[in-house]
């Protein structure tokens, strides 16, 4: 996304993960500025954070994640965009060692009852789960 980002991740060790992102962010923001020949603050607002409480949850917010392009006007098909993960969950990319897709898809008989899941929602249902997510 052109403004913001989504990452669904597993934390496992929660202090750990807040000193690297946190140094993996600095480190984007410096490199960024330098490319571009800018100074300062790269992000507008403060980083937010929910956490996934269910597996309903989780899974309608994989799906929001991979739409959140689609519906934001900036492709046709989720898997047209190139900075998601969508292509790794249905099997169209090679997979990263770093995109663990068995959690979410291991809810899903196989690969194309998660793409069907994902590419049958509507603008709508869009519309409603993104005021649930971000409440």
């Amino acid at each position: 996304m052109p403004n913001h980002y989504h990452l669904l991740v597993q934390i496992l060790n929660v202090k750990e993960f807040l000193k690297k992102f946190e140094r993996f962010l600095i480190s984007y923001v410096k490199s960024v500025n330098e490319v571009y020949g800018r100074v300062g603050h790269l992000f507008q607002g403060r980083f937010q954070s929910k956490p996934v409480e269910s597996e309903e949850y989780l899974l309608h917010l994989s799906r929001y994640i991979h739409l959140n392009p689609v519906f934001a006007g900036l492709v046709k098909e989720a898997r047209d965009w190139e900075f998601s993960s969508y292509r790794d969950y249905i099997g169209t990319s090679q997979k990263s060692k770093l995109i663990q897709t068995h959690f979410v898809l291991s809810h899903f008989g196989n690969i194309e009852e998660y793409r069907v899941f994902v590419e049958s929602f509507g603008a709508e249902e869009m519309h409603r789960i993104e005021e649930a997510l971000w409440k």
